[in-house]
């Protein structure tokens, strides 16, 4: 439990993925604070998945799937990639209206009033509901 020689933490375990290692470094993705035991936390936005963090996109934007607090946003999907590096998409079609979309029914068809790129087509009027219902619009 004290940081002793070349030390970088010591956290007073030798358990791994938890900020410091079994061989007293401090581990990717995390802090750990000078105290004795060493205190580690995992650092969002710095691109690598620790801890408590549901995805860790190298920044903390909001509104591009990974949000500030590295949780993931409505209406996103993230997958983690080699080295713990997540990249988030909106999937069209899933029945959540998401930053980028105007509108999503759940489908992929293209046709009945919300396109499958997820824009609302001409002609058509999509309520803010989820998922989204369309109707023709009259007289337009």
């Amino acid at each position: 439990q004290v940081k002793a020689g070349q030390e970088a933490c010591d956290d007073g375990d030798s358990e791994p993925d938890d900020g410091c290692s079994s061989t007293c470094t401090v581990e990717c993705g995390f802090d750990c604070g000078g105290a004795e035991p060493s205190v580690c936390e995992s650092t969002c936005g710095d691109g690598y998945l620790a801890s408590d963090e549901e995805c860790d996109d190298f920044n903390m934007d909001d509104n591009d799937g990974c949000d500030s607090t590295c949780s993931i946003e409505r209406g996103w999907e993230c997958s983690t990639l080699e080295c713990d590096q997540s990249v988030c998409t909106e999937p069209c079609g899933n029945s959540l209206v998401s930053v980028n979309e105007e509108c999503d029914d759940g489908g992929s068809v293209s046709g009945d009033g919300c396109s499958s790129t997820c824009i609302v087509e001409c002609g058509f009027d999509c309520g803010g509901a989820e998922p989204s219902v369309c109707e023709s619009t009259c007289g337009d």
